[in-house]
């Protein structure tokens, strides 16, 4: 037998490193720590014909909501640039003259013929790390009924995760249009099971691989860790099958900010994977 020790490697992977654990409700993550993550898809106002009162108006609307929230909730917000062909149909395009539509057919044929047309993709993601056990079990015993004091720990916090992020999406949608990502039932050929797809882990693993397209989850959905980073290679030269990663650190920032001040990343004919990635913590 050949001592194997010394040859391999103990620390952890990145697997290990990453926060992801399981998916434990429908659009609803549960983290290492404990902590409960919940996305959504957003899109603003166009900041290319909005003045600067109405981007500021927007700006404080969307931070009276988010200071609702209170402590234990961290918020980070996404910005992805992915390439697109999709131009509307004509059946879907409705133009009061021929000259209009004429000039809307000549626009398509060169849209579907060139390359190099980008959109970008916002999100945004809430996470909630709930009191410890030790306070949470005080607060109900005082505050609850005897219905909610015989519930699960696990229980009271999912449910309690819901509701606020419930009531952040409704506020949300009337300054933005915004959309949950959610988990996805889609019955296999056979008709005998159910496969289960989520859009927020969809999106993690987009973020950490640059893949951009729906993973089947296991019937029981944990380890996500290892499935978000099952293809990517880390190490001095991080891959993703043959292709390389690279990553820009900012190491100065601006002395002073406006709203639209990243517009400009809107506007380069380039796929980025992630451009932004601003977190406010409140543990």
């Amino acid at each position: 037998m050949v001592a194997l020790r010394s040859f391999r490697h103990s620390g952890p992977s990145f697997a290990d490193l990453v926060p992801y654990a399981g998916l434990v409700a429908n659009g609803i993550v549960l983290l290492k720590d404990g902590s409960l993550m919940a996305g959504w898809y957003f899109a603003g106002p166009d900041s290319e014909s909005s003045t600067d009162a109405e981007r500021n108006e927007v700006s404080r609307q969307i931070n009276t909501i988010l200071a609702r929230l209170g402590s234990g909730w961290m918020i980070q917000v996404e910005a992805v640039r992915v390439p697109t062909t999709d131009y509307p149909a004509r059946r879907d395009c409705h133009f009061p003259d021929p000259v209009t539509r004429a000039i809307d057919d000549e626009r398509r044929s060169r849209f579907e013929q060139e390359s190099g047309h980008f959109e970008s993709r916002h999100a945004i993601i809430l996470s909630w790390r709930p009191p410890e056990r030790r306070r949470a079990g005080l607060a109900r015993y005082i505050y609850s009924d005897a219905e909610s004091r015989s519930a699960s720990y696990a229980d009271t916090a999912i449910e309690s995760f819901r509701t606020s992020i419930r009531e952040v999406e409704q506020y949300l949608a009337s300054v933005l249009s915004i959309r949950r990502m959610e988990t996805r039932e889609i019955e296999e050929r056979d008709g005998t099971r159910m496969a289960h797809y989520d859009e927020l882990f969809q999106f993690i693993r987009f973020c950490i691989t640059g893949e951009n397209h729906p993973i089947r989850l296991p019937d029981i959905p944990m380890y996500l860790d290892w499935l978000a980073t099952a293809e990517l290679q880390h190490g001095l030269s991080p891959m993703v099958e043959n292709r390389f990663l690279g990553v820009v650190a900012i190491d100065g920032f601006p002395a002073e900010s406006w709203p639209g001040i990243l517009n400009s990343l809107d506007l380069m004919p380039l796929e980025r994977d992630e451009i932004r990635f601003d977190h406010i913590r409140r543990w």
